[in-house]
């Protein structure tokens, strides 16, 4: 027969919610000198507070919301464009490495490992590591938890993530009961190629928690919890041994569990150079924080789970992911060079990507650069009158790469040509070239399909923009501006003479 639970045991296990990782560990520790990280959470940002012996030693916001740490890796929802937002897995190194899109998803479950991250859709779990992922490979299968004998739901209490496989603590509960009994407590192990193993099985316990040490791959340290009478719970270590066989291999302090639990966690703390457990203690009001000898390290009265790591430096993000987001820009203006002096021309851009699965699209900032300054594109256009070039600019964060698109045109230098005394064949130019060459139509005793254009011994004059010159002969004339290092060279109509 299966045993009836305690209310206290049940509330522990519909309450369980594990996503915390796994670190070395030393074997002894106390209170003292002990130091972690605590992560309160926001909707788009993250405070981090590194705490020593329950002081805090260092705040930091960090913009992205952390959505699972192991001690010294994790995981990360950040923007990528508008409300579009990527997953980034961030190694121990503090590499970061951006992963598939369709990891951000409700029905997704992240765990990370040293190397990447255990994927659980509901009973179903997949691993994909950081160096996959920036390559565009797909996930690997370690296989679905198989379902309970009749008459029972089965509840995955603790979930261990290693980069070999995940470890599933898990509890059989009767489903039609208005007081239900428990029935098999076993821990299994789900990897590639193989059938699913259970490792560890347990009368009246189960596992709470449980976390591995990398260091040391065949040792860790887990919370288990014992209804036979009075719920207690105790920090055990435990040893893996051939086939992935989990055994407890020692005890620490057990303690009574109070009525008010709803979930206990092992996570990771330092003691000078080694890895220390500690456990945190979820109650309705809070999280109380001890260590492995039930000694509290710090109280939080937030209602919300907290996510630890061993240090703060551990919950921090690169300035960019390994594998950006990079996207394709386009510049959208309609000229042709060279344009008229003064004349107006407007330009947009876009942004687009479709990159392992991160696909938007929208507008582009537009900058105008002329000589040396840059400015934004006005809404109104540019007059232009110097060359100019159009630059358009994608977004820029952590996981987006920025591109920019350059479209430049230029534009003729001003001429302007006016008459001012026929008789006198006196000309005024208003221009901004520094040199205009006059030019005339070469006369010709001999038929020609077009006009012969030469130099005229005439100058031009300038002065503050301003040029006059009289022309000695009747004739048809034309002016040109000279090219310079800001404009184009120009040409004006022409302007005859007949007398």
């Amino acid at each position: 027969m299966p045993k009836k639970t305690s209310s206290i045991v049940a509330g522990i296990m519909t309450a369980l919610s594990l996503t915390l990782g796994m670190c070395s560990v030393a074997q002894a520790d106390t209170g003292a000198g002990i130091s972690f990280a605590v992560a309160n959470l926001a909707v788009s940002t993250s405070t981090i507070d590194g705490v020593t012996q329950g002081a805090t030693t260092t705040h930091k916001t960090v913009e992205g919301r952390l959505l699972a740490s192991s001690a010294t890796t994790s995981v990360w929802k950040v923007k990528v464009y508008g409300s579009l937002n990527g997953i980034v897995f961030r190694d121990a190194l503090g590499h970061s490495t951006l992963m598939p899109a369709t990891l951000d998803s409700a029905s997704v479950e992240l765990f990370p490992t040293n190397s990447g991250v255990v994927i659980a859709r509901g009973k179903s779990f997949t691993y994909l590591s950081a160096s996959n992922a920036a390559v565009g490979s797909i996930e690997t299968s370690l296989g679905t938890l198989p379902a309970p004998a009749t008459g029972f739901g089965r509840k995955i209490v603790a979930t261990m993530a290693t980069d070999s496989g995940v470890y599933l603590s898990t509890v059989d509960i009767e489903t039609a009961s208005t007081n239900p009994g428990i029935g098999a407590s076993q821990v299994w192990f789900l990897t590639a190629g193989a059938a699913p193993a259970v490792v560890a099985t347990f009368v009246n316990q189960y596992l709470a928690s449980l976390q591995i040490s990398p260091a040391s791959p065949t040792t860790g340290f887990g919370i288990l919890v014992d209804w036979s009478s009075t719920p207690t719970s105790d920090v055990v270590p435990f040893a893996i041994g051939d086939g992935h066989v989990l055994t407890i291999t020692g005890s620490t302090k057990v303690e009574a569990i109070d009525a008010s639990v709803v979930s206990l966690r092992i996570a990771w703390a330092t003691s000078k150079t080694d890895y220390v457990p500690i456990r945190l203690v979820k109650t309705t009001t809070g999280t109380t924080i001890k260590d492995r000898a039930g000694i509290i390290l710090a109280t939080y009265t937030s209602a919300n789970d907290l996510l630890t790591a061993s240090d703060a430096v551990k919950l921090d993000l690169d300035a960019s992911v390994v594998n950006p987001v990079v996207p394709s820009v386009l510049v959208l203006s309609k000229f042709t060079s060279p344009l008229a002096y003064g004349k107006k021309v407007t330009a947009s851009a876009t942004q687009t990507s479709t990159v392992n699965g991160y696909t938007f699209s929208g507008p582009a900032a537009v900058s105008v650069v002329v000589g040396s300054t840059s400015k934004p594109l006005a809404s109104s256009g540019l007059v232009a009158k110097k060359n100019f070039c159009f630059v358009a600019k994608s977004d820029s964060s952590i996981v987006l790469k920025s591109q920019t698109k350059r479209v430049c045109g230029t534009v003729s230098q001003e001429l302007i040509v006016k008459v001012a005394n026929v008789k006198k064949r006196k000309v005024t130019i208003t221009t901004t070239a520094a040199k205009i060459t006059v030019q005339v139509v070469k006369v010709s005793k001999k038929k020609s399909k077009g006009l012969t254009w030469i130099a005229s011994s005439a100058k031009v004059k300038i002065s503050k923009g301003v040029g006059t010159v009289t022309l000695k002969a009747k004739g048809e004339y034309r002016f040109v501006a000279a090219k310079s290092a800001t404009n184009a060279a120009v040409t004006s109509s022409p302007v005859i003479f007949k007398k």
